[in-house]
């Protein structure tokens, strides 16, 4: 019996120490799923293969709820391989590895972002006078203005690369000029106006550049834009039951960390709503907020 127990004592002191398992290998960083171990940053493990080869080296970055993030340090780990603890000398640790940053920014979660919005817009109508025929007065009135609204983003990760992204946005629309003729409210003015509050949605689908703190993005769309309020001396307030427009998008994900961002972006507007009337229409914005991510 002594001679059995020695046995698994030898047995069980040779055997490599197992301690998780790799889910997730990507970037030079790597997720494992520790069960019933605590381990801390800094810690180093070897990654082995199936017939216990040792594959690469790595260190632990980030550890929560028996999961952690570590940097790859040496070798090419591969999803299902096991983890075994690294001999080392910790004061021997390099001082750029105790400084190395040590949260590692998810790319895979949903963004929701709540934004104020500046625009600037522009529009083109074509005016007549009361004057009669054949000397009637016809002319181009140019109307532009500046406005503020707001607006709620949320993106979707559909692949690695590619996000789904949906806007909804209250809007002003805020625009005058000065025809040369009475040409405006109902021709007896020069003072042409357009004053128009919208409720807007608009969806994405934007291409990430980058995977970094710095996310850098471009995106392609189309938005629907549904009027709340209207007047106008120069448009007919009939005619104004919505706004169809294509949107151009590129932007700038700063993150915080996991569960915070900074959404910069820029948005130029397609519009299709142009006509022999209206011949410009033209609308961009930037956009600038807060974000949360889960």
């Amino acid at each position: 019996m002594k001679s059995f127990f020695n046995f698994l004592i030898l047995f069980f002191g040779i055997c490599p120490a197992f301690s998780g398992i790799v889910t997730q290998s990507k970037n030079n960083k790597v997720l494992i799923d520790f069960k019933n171990e605590v381990v801390n940053v800094g810690d180093q493990f070897f990654i082995l293969t199936a017939d216990n080869k040792k594959s690469a080296i790595v260190q632990i970055a980030l550890y929560k709820n028996q999961k952690a993030i570590a940097d790859v340090l040496k070798g090419t780990p591969a999803v299902g391989q096991t983890t075994s603890p690294r001999s080392q000398n910790k004061t021997a640790i390099s001082e750029k590895a105790l400084t190395k940053e040590t949260v590692f920014l998810r790319n895979d979660l949903i963004q929701i972002g709540f934004q104020l919005k500046y625009m600037m817009n522009s529009i083109t109508a074509k005016e007549t006078d009361s004057t009669p025929a054949p000397a009637t007065n016809t002319e181009l009135v140019s109307m532009t203005g500046s406005n503020f609204g707001l607006a709620t983003t949320a993106d979707y990760p559909l692949y690695d690369w590619l996000r789904i992204s949906g806007q909804i946005s209250f809007e002003m629309l805020d625009v005058a000029g000065i025809a040369q003729y009475n040409s405006c409210d109902a021709k007896t003015s020069k003072n042409c106006n357009a004053k128009i509050s919208y409720l807007g949605f608009q969806g994405l689908a934007r291409y990430d550049f980058t995977k970094t703190k710095f996310n850098f993005w471009a995106g392609l769309g189309g938005a629907i834009k549904i009027p709340v309020s209207k007047s106008s001396t120069a448009l007919n307030v009939a005619d104004l039951t919505h706004s169809d427009s294509m949107t151009i998008a590129a932007g700038l994900d700063y993150h915080l960390n996991n569960k915070s961002y900074v959404p910069v972006s820029f948005e130029y507007q397609l519009s299709q709503n142009k006509s022999e009337e209206v011949p410009v229409i033209n609308q961009m914005s930037l956009m600038f907020g807060y974000g949360i991510k889960f």
